[in-house]
This record gives structure tokens, C-alpha cells and sequence, in this order.
């Protein structure tokens, strides 16, 4: 919205002549500028709700904003890793940020090609750690790939897609020592309901490995207090029931107490 701004202020319009030809004309200088994000008429669209509803910005034309060619191809890419992948919604929108960041960034799908990848990762590797540069290249190969097989550009560009550097054991441990585990437990004030429920969290993370989200997404349902058995949310909705009892054990203690 500040870009949008400085923009109309720099050619001298008022809102009220925000039309699409004066929408597009902006998209095509913010692609110009660098930026990697909102680069459609779709990405725009709250913002331009926001100033109609305020009576700013003329009310929508008709025909309304179409949506330009790389929407077409970014909304098909998402039905395809939601149906076929299975992604979840989190992943999902990753991967949308991406291909549009790419694709915005490229211009024409016609004109795609390994220069235009390998500046891509370049340019994203510079301002990004390494294990989100990792994610976005993997993100990136999904989309080459899927591109290819449904003939939307006729050369496989997922090889052309380089590795990021990072070696195992080269940053430091991320694992916690038992004496640091002790001390996050000892900081539970378990006389609290959130203490006892911040106990049980640290001990479903350390004794069974599960991720954050995986912890927030339990619900009581999950649990099996006299099986000793916890259904998990994995990744691409996959459900696992994990061992040992002991952990939750100590999970039904932190509860009883509550």
C-alpha cells in the first residue's frame, strides 16, 4: 500500500484514477523495481477492496480484473500439490509465494529458461539462511517439474535448479542437553494451568521428537489415556500414533493435575 501510494503520488494521479490500465501500469513498475511479491492484479485486490469501501477508488470496472496468464497457471499448480500431493494449506501457500514470486519475476512462462532459474536462486539465497533457501529451491523443482508435464514449457528446467550449499554438522547443535532440558522443565511453574500445560508440551517435543505444529494441532480426542497412544498430524495430513507410554504417561499426569 506505501509503494501504491508513493507511486500515484509520483505520477500525479488521485485515487479515484486508479483504473486497470493505471493498476497494470504500477505491476509492471513494481516488477520493474524488484519486488517479488503482489506483482498481479489478484495481489492487489484487498487493497483496492479497502479503498472502494472507503469511496476513494472508483467501484470496479466491468469487465472486472481478469486474471493474467500466470494466475491461471499458479492456481492450477496449487489444486495440483493440494489434490495429488497432498500438501497441507501451510505448505500450499509456501508454494504459492513462490511460483508467483518466480513467475512474476520472469515475466513470460514462453520465456523461461536456466539463466532465469539459476539468477532466481542467486538473488534469494543472498537474503534468506540456508535452510529457507533449501525450501524454497525445493519449492521451486516442484513447480519446474510440474510445468513441464503439463506442457507449459517445453524444456525440464527442475535440473537447472542448483543445490544450496549446507553440510550437516557444520552450524551448531540444535538438539538441547539434558541439563537444559531439566532447566526449560524446571521453569514450568506446574502449580499453574499454563505451566502444566507448557510442561506437557516441552515433554511431547523432547521424548517423542514432535514438531510444534504437530503439538498444537493435538486435541484431546487424539489421546488414548489408558492405550497410552497419541494420534499425530504429520506432514501431507499423514497420522501417526507413536510409542512410548512413558511420555505419555507423563502427558495424562500434567493433565490429572489440571
Amino acid at each position: 500500500m506505501a509503494h501504491l501510494s508513493r507511486w500515484l503520488s509520483g505520477q500525479r494521479l488521485e485515487p479515484i484514477e486508479l483504473s486497470a490500465k493505471q493498476i497494470e501500469r504500477f505491476l509492471r513498475h513494481r516488477r520493474r523495481a524488484g519486488y517479488t511479491c503482489w506483482l498481479s492484479p489478484r495481489g492487489l485486490e484487498p487493497i483496492l477492496k479497502y479503498l472502494r469501501d472507503l469511496g476513494v477508488v472508483a467501484p470496479e470496472e466491468t469487465p472486472c480484473i481478469t486474471a493474467t496468464a500466470i494466475d491461471t497457471v499458479v492456481e492450477r499448480y496449487l489444486q495440483y500439490v493440494r489434490e495429488e500431493r497432498a500438501v497441507t494449506e501451510t505448505t500450499a501457500n509456501f508454494y504459492e509465494r513462490i511460483a508467483r514470486a518466480f513467475l512474476g519475476r520472469s515475466g513470460e512462462l514462453a520465456g523461461l529458461n536456466a539463466a532465469n532459474v539459476t539468477s532466481y536462486v542467486l538473488q534469494e539465497s543472498r537474503v534468506c539462511s540456508v535452510g529457507s533457501a533449501k525450501l524454497k529451491v525445493s519449492a521451486l523443482r516442484s513447480l519446474l517439474r510440474y510445468l513441464y508435464m503439463h506442457d507449459d514449457i517445453a524444456i525440464d528446467l527442475a535440473a537447472s535448479v542448483p543445490s544450496v550449499a549446507g553440510w550437516r554438522l557444520t552450524a551448531s547443535p540444535k538438539a538441547l542437553r539434558p541439563d537444559e532440558v531439566r532447566q526449560l522443565l524446571g521453569g514450568c511453574d506446574r502449580r499453574t494451568h499454563v505451566g502444566r500445560r507448557a510442561c506437557a508440551v516441552v515433554l511431547l517435543m523432547v521424548r517423542l521428537g514432535l514438531r510444534a505444529g504437530e503439538v498444537a494441532a493435538l486435541e484431546l480426542d487424539d489421546i488414548d489415556w489408558s492405550g497410552g497412544e497419541l494420534l499425530i498430524r504429520g506432514k501431507g495430513n499423514q497420522r501417526d500414533l507413536p510409542g512410548p507410554r512413558q511420555s505419555v504417561d507423563d502427558l495424562l499426569v500434567s493433565h490429572r493435575r489440571a
